[in-house]
């Protein structure tokens, strides 16, 4: 083979080294995706993306399609390469314009943020929120916990200091505020109103 053929096939695997493309399709089951690169005038085959752990602990987060990403293609054979995505464009822009905020944001508009400068925490769910856990939960809060919207409880309540209501307490389908005595001596409470 002649030089001229080996110069260009290197300068091929140099350019095809790192190269800046766009999520094409997702195969999500099995962890990997389709890049085009040029516009779409080249569409790699199935490809495998980086994740942040991938052993027995793992996280997983498939990419969009039309997502930039960095294609690395070791050899310059991109049949071979990996993708890292996650780079933002004026397509997708980055969800916060903020150092101090870490931000998730997902493709329902549920979010998660966190300021560090300011310590808050914000967590946004457009459907339930499940959390099980082996053994015990803890809340902490030095200050007041508020909760709004109705509350059921599986199990014993124990309560370390006072319970105020600005509603009715029913206990054992007894009324606290329907209930009468019969007699001012005591006597039985059961009847109600």
């Amino acid at each position: 083979m002649d030089e001229g053929f080996h110069l260009a096939e290197l300068s091929r695997k140099l350019s095809n080294m790192i190269r800046i493309g766009n999520i094409h399709a997702v195969d999500a089951a099995q962890a990997r995706a389709k890049v085009a690169l040029q516009g779409d005038e080249i569409i790699t085959k199935y490809l495998p993306w980086i994740s942040g752990r991938a052993g027995q602990t793992a996280t997983y987060s498939a990419p969009e399609v039309g997502e930039q990403c960095v294609l690395f293609s070791p050899d310059g054979e991109t049949a071979n390469g990996i993708i890292l995505y996650g780079l933002f464009s004026d397509l997708l822009p980055a969800p916060a314009e903020s150092s101090a905020i870490h931000r998730i944001i997902f493709k329902d508009g549920a979010s998660i943020s966190y300021n560090h400068e300011t310590g808050d925490l914000d967590i946004d769910v457009k459907g339930n929120v499940h959390v099980a856990a082996a053994a015990s939960v803890h809340i902490t809060a030095p200050e007041d916990m508020s909760i709004s919207g109705n509350v059921n409880i599986e199990g014993d309540v124990a309560v370390t200091g006072k319970v105020t209501s600005t509603g009715d307490m029913i206990a054992g389908g007894l009324s606290l505020q329907q209930h009468i005595h019969t007699g001012d001596d005591g006597g039985d409470t059961s009847a109600g109103r």
